[in-house]
């Protein structure tokens, strides 16, 4: 088959999700325990990958930051907003892990996933279906054919700092049809986006300079942008 970053269009985008929906994330379970799982799985992590990056510049705390002209406060300010409705869940589902369209093979019997995430805060077997839509959400503005010809901007000026990335029509286009399904599926996009925004300062600390600086400065820029929607 073929990686589904080559094939995917607005219309294959549907077909899929679809497919997913019946295949995968349909398997559900609701269980209270899971509410721990997620803050570990979303909070701590997070705290700890914040932490990790400021290590690697030689600070112990972020501080307000002015980013494409809006006053965004510090990355630990930003996780304490969360809300027990933005990012806590009872209800568990079979999931991916790391669902972006690299690990997604298109074939002509259907769909086959690779590199699955070993785990999800410890479960083995289930996860949280809103991290598999986050990743995928992440990777049609941020996927590695943009990111290896480094067309992505990060930069200080007077103002603050200014960051940028260029982003596919198409996968725009694709981006469209997968807000309209979560829409029609009854999924929470809001929740959707500032999963999107954590993902990204996640990534951060595990990147070197610069695109270790763009991904916490874009995090944070969408975060912000998404806990104020």
């Amino acid at each position: 088959g073929k990686l589904l970053s080559n094939t995917l269009t607005p219309n294959r985008t549907r077909t899929f999700l679809e497919y997913i929906q019946t295949k995968l994330w349909n398997v559900v379970r609701e269980d209270k325990n899971f509410y721990s799982v997620c803050y570990n799985f979303y909070i701590k992590k997070s705290l700890e990958r914040i932490k990790k990056y400021l290590n690697k510049l030689g600070k112990e705390t972020d501080i307000e930051t002015i980013i494409n002209g809006d006053k965004i406060p510090s990355a630990e300010a930003l996780i304490e907003q969360l809300s027990l409705r933005d990012i806590y869940s009872d209800t568990k589902t079979y999931y991916h892990g790391d669902f972006i369209l690299d690990n997604i093979i298109d074939t002509s019997k259907g769909y086959s996933l690779i590199d699955w995430r070993q785990d999800f805060g410890g479960e083995l077997e289930f996860g949280d279906v809103y991290y598999d839509l986050a990743k995928f959400n992440h990777n049609l503005i941020f996927n590695h054919d943009i990111v290896n010809k480094e067309l992505y901007t990060v930069k200080d000026t007077s103002e603050g700092i200014s960051v940028d990335i260029l982003v596919s029509k198409r996968l725009l286009e694709c981006r469209e049809v997968f807000r309209t399904f979560l829409e029609e599926n009854g999924y929470d996009y809001k929740r959707v986006e500032i999963l999107t925004g954590m993902i990204w300062i996640n990534m951060a600390p595990l990147h070197e300079y610069p695109l270790s600086k763009f991904l916490f400065n874009f995090g944070k820029y969408n975060l912000n942008k998404a806990l104020q929607a």
